[in-house]
């Protein structure tokens, strides 16, 4: 391969004895006498090169030649493309590339990101005195868009060089989707969009965002799938719809149309710190720091406005209301108002405020005895802000409930009845006890016959100790221990290496132990007979400070994994709940995959130790991520180069979205900001671009991308700017004029 303008070299091998001479040839130049090795520029216009060596032997005279014929590679260069600069949608055209090769080019066609393999044609148009070689594209326009960009490519196919050509096609399309009616496209009323420049005796069939449009007895269509009536319109009928017309067996995708449905507020929720929902009361504890968020269903975005006791409360028209100390200040009523400046409705959702406390003075109220064979009832109270949730310990049996009812079936001296009382959202507890002393017949006869015997000691027999077999750290125990004993006996109690001299004892554990003996001695105080009893107490902790450990949010169906933290000895089993289903787990963790069109989840974990039985319960209600939805680009729709420009791109995304922005081929990264909504002086949150255009193109398009933080769904909205210049260019007689 030679090149034009470009020193090769070129050798010539013999065997020649005893030496011989060289003559090279190259087109009508003769070198004579010259060595097996040529120096040799190729000429600029040359195509290819025929190269002989003639080898003479000095001694014989005898000669041999030979001869190479080398194409010199040249191209491309001088590209153009033939054809016309304004098509139309739906139509054939055919394209020429002309790359100016030698020996030839491989050609690619680029449209539209696709690329093409044209045809190899000769065309009548002559070149240094031949038919010019070119490549044709056929190309069918079946998108519009103002400009298009048609590019040939071209490949040498021995230098391996190469070299494009562009041209910009003005695109037009002859069928357009419009609304009929400049009003806006508001929720709830009618609305109808047109088919735009389609005879009645064309075949329209129409799309909805790319897909086949469903009608309905709401969305219909009418005068020949020309008119397309909305009655009413809803806000998932927003999209972006086309018109396809078929005319004569050519196919004419018509211009979109962008139809976005004004609505809302719906559904406004509140939710807390963490994205967790509240519902018509929250519990805040004391000193605590905690932010209210409000947000609604709504387009264009919605402003907020606070009111706390009926009262408005300045937080500059943002969503969300913050506390810093929580305190009794904080009690109250806390309402959000969404407001649609363009319809002008407006929703209201509210919560009250109360501050977590107790429990604390534990009481239990009921008759001051028990009577053998009578049902007595009996109930436990607390100071406690949420209610309290209350547990009964009576001679080793564990009752649930405010309310109990006992009756005692066999006479003894005394009962004691305990109520702990539980905090729901803390998971603090206090407890309170009472012994309670025993009447009734049966008590009557014992007395009778004990004292009948009162002259002649006895005892002690029938050694007993009553109370719980299980214990729990913080709570009080009460035990008695009793014997048959004439006259009453003495008692002694034992526990830890520990002393009591009464007949019953009152017990709190404060640290954890795997088991505690308890040995309770009674004697005679006449006699000196003693006898001993001993009590294995089993020692529980917990469960307490129950509480979730879930991720910000759930993605509809994702995997993800919650877990119930609790302080829980020996052990804790777990159950878990939601509104449609129940799972039980020896583990602290579940594996929990939403269903696919879940809003929210509120999701209980219940936690129950496996030796005292004793349980506690906590509730945590997570929302699933949603958008970004509703994308709308506002700013400018014309800009002039060298000016600085400000645009917006409004989001509806749960819980937020990252927003990049593309211009001119770079990635652009805005700024969230308070953004002016001349309504009622409210604010709305978006993100800022604000773009300083430096380069001249007929129109650019601006695109707004959002990816949602905790779903990684991702959407974009995309505005067309119209550019002008400030400066223009003329040619007159042969000299340039600059006209501003």
């Amino acid at each position: 391969m030679l090149l034009n303008g470009v020193e090769s070299t070129f050798v010539c091998n013999a065997i020649c004895y005893p030496s011989c001479t060289y003559t090279w040839y190259i087109g009508f130049q003769v070198w004579t006498n010259a060595s097996h090795e040529l120096n040799y520029t190729t000429s600029l216009y040359a195509n290819k090169e025929t190269v002989e060596c003639q080898v003479q032997n000095s001694l014989s005279n005898l000669f041999v030649a030979t001869s190479v014929t080398v194409w010199v590679a040249r191209g491309p260069m001088d590209m153009t493309i033939s054809g016309p600069s304004s098509v139309t949608v739906g139509d054939s055209i055919s394209f020429y590339c002309f790359p100016n090769c030698n020996p030839s080019c491989d050609i690619t066609w680029h449209y539209r990101g696709e690329a093409f393999d044209g045809d190899t044609v000769s065309v009548p148009i002559l070149q240094q005195g031949k038919r010019a070689r070119a490549n044709k594209l056929v190309l069918h326009v079946a998108h519009f868009h103002k400009t298009e960009r048609l590019e040939c490519s071209a490949v040498n196919v021995l230098s391996g060089k190469t070299g494009n050509y562009t041209v910009t096609l003005h695109v037009t399309d002859p069928v357009a989707v419009r609304p009929i009616t400049v009003t806006p496209a508001i929720a709830d009323g009618s609305y109808s969009l047109q088919c735009v420049g389609a005879q009645h005796q064309s075949n329209i069939q129409w799309t909805k965002n790319g897909k086949p449009l469903s009608t309905s007895d709401r969305v219909h269509l009418a005068d020949n799938n020309v008119t397309l009536s909305f009655d009413p319109l809803r806000p998932p009928d927003a999209g972006v719809y086309e018109c396809i017309v078929t005319e004569q067996g050519k196919v004419i995708p018509g211009v979109s149309y962008e139809l976005k449905v004004i609505y809302g507020p719906l559904t406004p929720v509140l939710t807390q710190s963490g994205n967790r929902p509240v519902g018509q009361t929250t519990f805040l504890p004391p000193g605590t720091t905690d932010t209210f968020f409000c947000s609604a269903e709504c387009y264009p975005a919605c402003t907020y406005v606070w009111f706390f006791n009926r009262e408005m409360v300045a937080t500059n028209g943002c969503h969300s209301y913050s506390i810093s100390t929580a305190s009794i200040a904080d009690e109250g009523v806390l309402e959000c108002v969404p407001y649609n400046p363009v319809t002008q409705n407006y929703a209201a959702v509210q919560t009250n405020i109360e501050l977590t406390d107790g429990p604390k003075n534990v009481t239990i109220s009921g008759p001051n005895s028990l009577q053998v064979g009578l049902k007595s009832t009996f109930e436990c109270s607390a100071v406690c802000s949420p209610p309290c949730v209350y547990t009964w310990e009576l001679y080793g049996k564990t009752l649930q409930g405010s309310k109990v009812e006992l009756t005692i079936s066999h006479y003894v001296a005394t009962e004691t009845l305990i109520c702990i009382a539980v905090n729901a959202v803390t998971g603090n507890l206090a407890a309170a006890n009472e012994t309670l002393d025993v009447t009734g017949a049966a008590a009557s006869e014992t007395l009778q016959n004990r004292t009948s015997e009162a002259s002649t000691p006895y005892g002690p027999l029938y050694l007993e100790i009553v109370g719980v077999q299980v214990v729990t750290i913080g709570i009080p125990y009460g035990f008695r221990c009793s014997a048959e004993c004439n006259p009453p006996c003495l008692y002694t109690w034992t526990l830890d290496g520990k002393t009591s001299h009464e007949s019953e004892l009152d017990v709190i554990f404060k640290s954890i132990v795997s088991s505690e003996v308890l040995t309770c001695e009674a004697r005679n105080p006449d006699t000196g007979e003693t006898s001993s009893k001993n009590l294995t107490l089993q020692v529980a902790e917990g469960p307490l400070n129950v509480s979730i450990k879930a991720p910000v949010m759930l993605v509809n169906g994702a995997n993800s994994t919650l877990v119930c933290l609790a302080v829980c000895s020996p052990s804790c089993n777990y159950n878990w709940y939601t509104d449609y289903q129940t799972w039980t787990t020896t583990t602290n963790e579940l594996q929990f995959t939403p269903p696919a069109n879940s809003k929210s989840e509120t999701i209980t974990c219940e936690a129950k130790n496996t030796l005292s039985g004793l349980f506690a319960s906590s509730t945590i209600t997570l929302w699933a991520a949603a958008g970004p939805k509703f994308m709308q680009i506002q700013g400018p729709s014309s800009v002039t180069v060298g000016e600085t420009f400000q645009f917006s791109c409004y989001v509806d995304c749960i819980p937020s979205c990252n927003v990049t922005w593309l211009f001119r081929g770079e990635t652009l990264t805005g700024e969230i900001v308070n953004v002016p909504v001349l309504q009622r002086r409210k604010a709305v949150m978006v993100n800022k671009l604000v773009i300083h255009l430096e380069h001249f193109h007929k129109t650019e398009p601006l695109e707004c991308i959002a990816v949602n933080t905790v779903s990684g769904k991702s959407d974009s909205a995309t505005k067309t700017l119209s550019v002008t210049d400030s400066f223009s260019l003329t040619v007159k007689s042969g000299r340039q004029w600059y006209r501003r």
